[in-house]
């Protein structure tokens, strides 16, 4: 046997001999009738409803979990919701001040009088590369 397996043996042994004094000094269903001065069969019935009691006190336990996890979802969806508002203020803020920045060009007037029908207008030739050099142009061309 090795050192740990000894400690091992003798911790396993005071877990067994603290379980053994503790439930003799737990009282019995005889004491409790005897000091309660009622029928020990009375005494056992009230002790299965508090063992019933705390069963269902168990299993209702984690239903009442369950209900603290929507509040929690609630406050999770309410940030995100001020986060969603806050950047779409933000986003509308940013194109409000970029349309004032650029103002917008006035439309030129125009009429259709003025402007000449598309079959009168004649093209005007371009000077040719001789003109670019400095060579005279025909003044019909201008």
């Amino acid at each position: 046997m090795s050192q740990d397996e000894a400690m091992a043996v003798m911790e396993l042994y005071q877990a067994q001999v603290r379980e053994q004094e503790a439930v003799a000094s737990m009282p019995s269903t005889a004491d409790l009738a005897e000091a309660l001065r009622i029928p020990e069969a009375q005494v056992r019935a009230m002790l299965e409803q508090v063992r019933l009691r705390r069963t269902l006190d168990a299993y209702r336990a984690p239903n009442v979990a369950n209900r603290t996890t929507p509040g929690m979802s609630a406050a999770i969806i309410a940030s995100l919701v001020v986060v969603f508002v806050i950047l779409a203020v933000g986003l509308l803020f940013v194109s409000l001040r970029a349309e004032v920045a650029v103002p917008a060009e006035a439309p030129r007037a125009t009429s259709t009088a003025e402007m000449p029908p598309p079959d009168s207008v004649a093209p005007t030739p371009l000077p040719s590369d001789g003109a670019r050099e400095g060579t005279p142009v025909p003044s019909d061309a201008r």
